[in-house]
């Protein structure tokens, strides 16, 4: 399986398929779903969103950029850095949103943040097995709501964070 280091953006009606994803550069998206009304699938057994050295800090991980489109992603394991977000849904619309399935999702620096919604209907549908704190991180949180008609539809095994969720709005 091939190693991709940087951001990746996904139009509608594509596909990619990864060995390990890292990113590149500090407040970098690594996945941005594009277009308009299709879907998009993502897979990858590793994304790092703190780069090969693992220093880097306010990364993102998958966003949806699009109102009506559709992001599916598989990732076996996920590190989110510091200041960073895991998942998150920029597109608002009803119809536009992402569905993910997490094997492990780690949050490994300070203010972390594993899912945040924060568009008018954004939309985030998924499971994971374990959301964590690896290392001793301080300020994490799991799903981060910030806007009174967002929504995240998850499913997890277990949850150790700081903060499990935060409704600011709504």
């Amino acid at each position: 399986t091939a190693t991709l280091i940087g951001q990746m953006d996904l139009n509608d009606g594509t596909s990619a398929f990864i060995g390990s994803h890292y990113t590149e550069a500090n407040s970098e998206v690594l996945v941005r779903k594009l277009g308009s009304s299709s879907h998009a699938h993502y897979r990858a057994n590793v994304v790092d969103l703190r780069g090969i050295a693992g220093t880097l800090t306010s990364c993102e991980g998958l966003r949806n950029n699009t109102n009506g489109g559709i992001l599916f992603a598989d990732i076996g394991v996920m590190f989110v850095g510091a200041s960073g977000l895991g998942i998150t849904d920029g597109g608002s619309g009803t119809v536009g949103h992402i569905h993910f399935n997490i094997k492990d999702l780690y949050l490994t620096g300070n203010s972390g943040v594993a899912i945040s919604v924060s568009a008018s209907a954004s939309n985030i549908i998924g499971y994971v097995d374990h959301i964590l704190e690896l290392g001793t991180p301080t300020t994490t949180t799991a799903i981060s709501i910030n806007n009174a008609s967002a929504v995240v539809k998850l499913t997890a095994s277990e949850i150790v964070t700081d903060t499990v969720y935060n409704i600011a709005s709504g």
